[in-house]
């Protein structure tokens, strides 16, 4: 097995920001971001310090390490390796030569104040740039994501850091490579020998062992991916929502078969509709609703398709509680949509969207959207993410699933109550988009000719 070694200079983000911003002011001046300019000037700001303290001015410091020879001067070496592991991340791109610039992604770590603990924001670039970021091994065509290495590694149980070593032993990201690695964990876990003939029998020094896990493990660890104790490493709740969507990405798809169009049954007979075969692409999930009971079932996440929780590893707990609340918020709203329908002669379902209702020439497609009060960011996230699906499932779920294939589909938000601006509301009613909400007293509620058109529909 091959071993990639990573750069290992500093894992501490807020360090690693000031020296980002130091490139930034490099850059800006139009100078070449050669080792010696950056290295150099990492140290005359007194970011980087010789190992062996001096009380000589900063000035004459570097004077004598300019006499030393390039490959002893330790500013040359922390610059390349820093260059290395921003262009790895993709906080910054290069041109020819020397001459690099700051990526969208590493202006965003830049704007953040030098001192400044770590951000949300700036963590969410951190994070971005470890997810996408990807090594191979000299020679190798083949390349993996050393950051889904790591967390495959613990995600079976904890492990002490160091074998985190193994997960720069990958060529590439599947099973096959990654069982190789866990094997390598297990024989190597069993003592410090054992440990240590592996890394003789794969030709890896020790020096390089405990470089490569300095860096990734750190800085998954300040992004709340992983969790360390005494030296033994432990995979995070959202260390391992990260790491299945990893592996959602990687999963092959199959050539679909063809599917039959799906079918709805009468009123009285309320059986799911779902496809003979898995495909690649699925047959729009239905179920008809018929009765009190279904109205106010709870729907398992198999009935319905949910979009991924925005990151914020500030709280895990509490990004559980705000989770969990806006489901039930949805719940309770979608409840209500549909109890409006019952006993008026409407054939009404709900799938992948929230709702599909049809009574002769009419279809009404609805998707229900929980809002904050005062919050008009969350609301622009839930519009952005309702206009979607009622455009894709207009298009490719609703037309198998319609008896009267005729029929007018007229599209709606549901929001669980009274939106912040009155422009969304405009927007979406200029795009043909009924809004409707539910008042205070649970009345529906909603844009003036939305509102009145859907009451007549439902009178």
């Amino acid at each position: 097995m091959p071993f990639v070694a990573f750069p290992h200079q500093f894992n501490d983000p807020v360090k690693l920001r000031q020296m980002l911003q130091t490139i930034d002011v490099l850059t800006r001046a139009g100078k070449l971001l050669t080792d010696e300019n950056l290295g150099y000037k990492l140290f005359m700001d007194s970011l980087i310090k010789q190992r062996k303290p001096s009380n000589l001015p900063l000035g004459q410091q570097l004077e004598i390490i300019k006499r030393k020879a390039k490959p002893d001067q330790s500013p040359l070496t922390t610059a390349r390796d820093l260059k290395r592991l921003f262009l790895l991340l993709g906080f910054v791109d290069r041109g020819d030569g020397d001459r690099y610039w700051l990526t969208e992604r590493g202006s965003k770590i830049v704007a953040i104040s030098s001192n400044s603990s770590l951000t949300v924001e700036e963590k969410k670039a951190w994070l971005e740039g470890l997810q996408q970021l990807v090594m191979r091994q000299e020679g190798n065509a083949r390349s993996f994501h050393p950051l889904k290495a790591i967390l495959e590694l613990l995600s079976e149980e904890p492990i002490d850091t160091k074998l985190l070593t193994f997960a720069f032993t990958v060529s590439d990201d599947t099973d096959v490579e990654i069982e190789k690695a866990k094997i390598l964990v297990a024989h190597a876990s069993s003592s410090i020998s054992s440990f240590n003939h592996q890394l003789d029998l794969y030709r890896i020094s020790e020096s390089n062992a405990r470089d490569s896990v300095k860096i990734l493990p750190a800085l998954a660890e300040k992004l709340d991916l992983i969790s360390r104790s005494g030296g033994i490493a432990s995979i995070t709740t959202y260390g391992r929502t990260l790491l299945d969507k990893y592996n959602r990405r990687s999963t092959p798809t199959t050539t679909p078969a063809t599917p039959a169009l799906a079918t709805l049954t009468s009123v009285t007979t309320p059986t799911p509709v779902t496809p003979s075969v898995v495909t690649a692409r699925r047959d729009p999930f239905f179920r008809i609703v018929t009765s009190e009971t279904e109205v106010r079932r709870n729907w398992t996440p198999e009935d319905t398709e949910e979009g991924e929780v925005e990151y914020d590893a500030k709280d895990e707990a509490e990004r559980q509680n705000r989770l969990r609340e806006r489901t039930d918020a949805h719940q309770e709203t979608l409840a209500k949509l549909l109890q409006l329908f019952q006993g008026k002669n409407w054939r009404i379902g709900t799938g992948n969207f929230d709702m599909l209702s049809e009574k002769a020439d009419v279809a009404l497609l609805a998707e229900v959207k929980t809002i904050k009060q005062g919050d008009i960011s969350d609301e622009r996230l839930r519009i952005i993410d309702g206009v979607g699906k009622l455009l894709f499932y207009e298009a490719f779920d609703v037309p198998s699933l319609l008896s009267n294939n005729q029929a007018r589909v007229q599209k709606i938000i549901v929001f669980s109550k009274k939106p912040n601006s009155q422009e969304h509301v405009d927007f979406l009613t200029a795009h043909e988009i009924w809004v409707i909400w539910f008042n205070e007293n649970g009345e529906v509620d909603g844009e003036a000719t939305a509102k009145t058109t859907f009451q007549q529909l439902l009178a």
